[in-house]
């Protein structure tokens, strides 16, 4: 019984493990990112936001969280983008096209915009791409600059994309270890007539 706690126990510790180190990852990744991204939620409120946005648009991070979508979407395309929330039905179903967005002084900016939907566990929301903006002015410096920006982002792209491969078999994994060891315990808990040792087995599960 003893082993069999051990062992359980250390599943849990290297699942939680693996999905720690994959959130800290993707923390990272996004924070990185060349490409400004942002989350919205299903009321299109900000949930969040990397620092190319104050690099390209000069939006400080903390002056978006929190607020709707019309901060920066150009107000002729406001209703447009609505639309285009109610267009996209399905998870990971996602947009591409060109959307005027506002700069933190007002100037519409011309940009690629991707679009996708995620279906969380407990709510949807809406990860949003922006291509670098179309018609900002680049010195040559800046254009320098872009071409090892453009080389760091492919490799986060293939980083994220990595990730995402990975995902099912975290699922798969994780189902897996329930299956074999979660729900076994949980019937030699049920047959086991000492209330000492059931405590230990809810431990475990608890833990």
């Amino acid at each position: 019984m003893y082993q069999d706690i051990q062992s359980i126990t250390k599943e849990v510790r290297d699942i939680h493990s693996s999905l720690d180190d994959g959130i800290k990852l993707a923390k990272i990744l996004f924070e990185s990112a060349s490409t400004p991204v942002l989350f919205l939620d299903d009321e299109l409120t900000i949930l969040m936001v990397n620092t190319s946005w104050t690099k390209y648009l000069g939006w400080r991070q903390e002056n978006l969280l929190g607020r709707k979508i019309g901060k920066f979407i150009s107000e002729d395309h406001i209703q447009d983008f609505y639309q285009l929330q109610n267009s996209l039905h399905r998870d990971e179903q996602y947009w591409r096209g060109e959307f005027l967005i506002k700069d933190n002084r007002g100037h519409q900016i011309r940009s690629e915009l991707t679009v996708q939907r995620v279906e969380l566990k407990e709510k949807t929301i809406y990860s949003l791409y922006f291509k670098v903006p179309l018609n900002l002015p680049e010195s040559n410096v800046q254009k320098r600059e872009g071409g090892r920006e453009n080389q760091i982002s492919e490799v986060l792209n293939r980083a994220i994309q990595s990730l995402e491969r990975d995902q099912p078999r975290y699922n798969q994994d994780l189902a897996h270890h329930i299956e074999v060891n979660l729900l076994p315990t949980l019937e030699k808990m049920s047959r086991e007539p000492s209330l000492k040792i059931r405590n230990s087995y809810l431990k475990v599960i608890t833990d």
